[in-house]
């Protein structure tokens, strides 16, 4: 029984003595100061024809180009720049333009939104996302760059 008692009062002490250094741990992490971020500078975008973008699973997604211009992204009637189009951004329930899909243009939270290119030129992303950078967002596009 004497083996008991003392085992106990170990178990206790340990405890006791855990409660102490939890304490000055929390006491610790509550006087460190919470870093500020600091804001990535944005480089501006120049925008003009013949910049094209492709979408991060390879599909290429039109060209900034004329309202006219088979594959621009501004030609309503095209494969890249209408509504209904499965590759165009302006389509809300394609990949690219739904505001769901990691993939989309228009998704605040794309891990994956479309890029924009000069020849083999990374630009940047074109996304509504304002962490990813560099970003242009897709409502600032122009048909005339």
């Amino acid at each position: 029984m004497e083996s008991l008692n003392s085992q106990l009062l170990a178990i206790q002490s340990e405890r006791d003595r855990l409660k102490t250094e939890v304490a000055a741990l929390r006491k610790q992490l509550l006087s460190t100061p919470t870093p500020t971020p600091t804001p990535t500078p944005t480089a501006t975008v120049k925008l003009r024809r013949g910049q094209y973008l492709v979408a991060q699973d390879g599909t290429y997604l039109g060209v900034l180009d004329s309202e006219f211009a088979s594959k621009s992204i501004f030609n309503d009637f095209g494969r890249y720049g209408s509504e209904f189009s499965s590759t165009s951004i302006w389509n809300d329930f394609s990949k690219y333009g739904s505001e769901f899909s990691s993939l989309s243009a228009f998704n605040d939270l794309a891990s994956k939104p479309p890029m924009l290119f000069d020849g083999d030129n990374f630009i940047c992303y074109v996304t509504t996302n304002t962490l990813k950078m560099p970003r242009v967002s897709p409502y600032s596009l122009s048909a005339n760059p």
